[in-house]
């Protein structure tokens, strides 16, 4: 039997009313950006990442360089162009205009070249005679100057070493070539004057008369001389 104390408790729980069970506890809340309702107004977007900032900022150098490289690349490109047509009109385009052309002459070397040969040479001990010795003609030596050589006046009995043997005036050559008188005889006509005075006052120192013909003395000369 249940005690007068028992039955008042129960009584009591029975007339308290009981709370509600929540059957949604157990689930997880949603998130805070989902719980944004579309009528609630604008939504607020969250601001970008710092990570993609520090990404721009680390490519944009990188693109310079590659801006760079190219222009670079299309400078070396150009002047290699330019050389190229240099070097083509040059060497085939102005050969074409001038009509020269330039002819390369292959050296053609000799690799056969001859073995040396030890060969014995004689030696000839006999003294070489020079048999075409230039014989220069004979000098015609005039020891006194007077014309005449030494040897024709050897011939003529006159002294080789004075141009007037007889000191009459009249060199030895004058005496025997021109006038004809004796070039060892002071007074060849014995007129008692000098071969050489008479010839000064145009008298003949080798007769009688005077030195009027000068042709035929002239004429005498080339024929004595001859």
């Amino acid at each position: 039997m249940d005690t007068p104390s028992t039955q008042n408790n129960d009584s009591q729980s029975s007339a308290q009313p009981q709370e509600p069970v929540d059957v949604f506890a157990s689930v997880d809340a949603l998130p805070e950006r989902l719980t944004h309702l579309p009528g609630d107004g604008p939504a607020q977007v969250p601001p970008p990442a710092p990570q993609l900032q520090i990404t721009k900022a680390a490519s944009s150098p990188r693109r310079r360089r590659v801006g760079r490289g190219s222009r670079v690349r299309l400078i070396v490109l150009g002047i290699s162009l330019a050389l190229f047509l240099v070097v083509i009109i040059v060497f085939y385009v102005l050969p074409m205009f001038s009509g020269k052309t330039k002819t390369y002459n292959p050296v053609i070397i000799n690799d056969s070249v001859p073995n040396p040969v030890n060969q014995i040479v004689p030696i000839n001990d006999e003294p070489v005679i020079n048999t075409n010795v230039n014989t220069s003609p004979s000098v015609v030596t005039d020891s006194d100057g007077d014309g005449l050589s030494d040897e024709r006046e050897t011939s003529l009995g006159t002294n080789r070493l004075s141009a007037d043997s007889d000191a009459d005036g009249l060199t030895d050559r004058q005496e025997v070539d021109v006038y004809q008188t004796n070039p060892l005889d002071e007074d060849s006509d014995d007129d008692s004057y000098l071969d050489g005075e008479e010839v000064r006052k145009f008298y003949n120192p080798n007769g009688p008369g005077k030195l009027l013909d000068i042709k035929s003395e002239i004429n005498n000369l080339g024929q004595s001389a001859n």
